[in-house]
């Protein structure tokens, strides 16, 4: 059990012949007590300080939890983000690749219908040239 200033201020001791000076034992008591009280005092502002020290160390603690959770939100974040940049970049491939082979086909078909309609010109073409020939024989 810790003493108070109260016990060292209220204790009386028996008076002997042979005993100790009885001013110098009230002096020392008064000290002791002063000294006490002012260790109290201190302890009591040190605990203060502790518990407020405390409490502003959980603050930060929250505030650590809270910004770790965010860095994780925002690392997931990233990754989903990058994840459906990928996505979008194989499917913009392969649509490209698909619009490619598209394009080639109709630059085929296109040939094929140009060496078509040359072939046809030139029938037509020679099919004149003969009737021309026929009428300057005729003619």
């Amino acid at each position: 059990m810790a003493i108070t200033v109260e016990e060292i201020n209220s204790v009386v001791f028996d008076r002997s012949k042979k005993g100790y000076n009885a001013e110098q034992v009230d002096k020392f008591i008064d000290r002791i007590a002063g000294e006490l009280d002012s260790l109290q005092k201190e302890n009591r502002q040190l605990r203060t300080e502790n518990d407020s020290q405390r409490a502003l160390i959980e603050s930060y603690k929250s505030r650590e939890n809270a910004i770790e959770q965010s860095l994780l939100e925002a690392s997931n974040l990233r990754r989903e983000i990058i994840d459906k940049a990928n996505r979008d970049a194989q499917d913009i491939i392969r649509e490209s690749g698909q619009a490619t082979e598209i394009q080639k086909n109709r630059v085929v078909l296109l040939r094929q219908e140009e060496e078509q309609t040359i072939k046809r010109i030139r029938y037509i073409l020679e099919a004149q040239l003969a009737n021309l020939e026929y009428l300057i024989k005729e003619g």
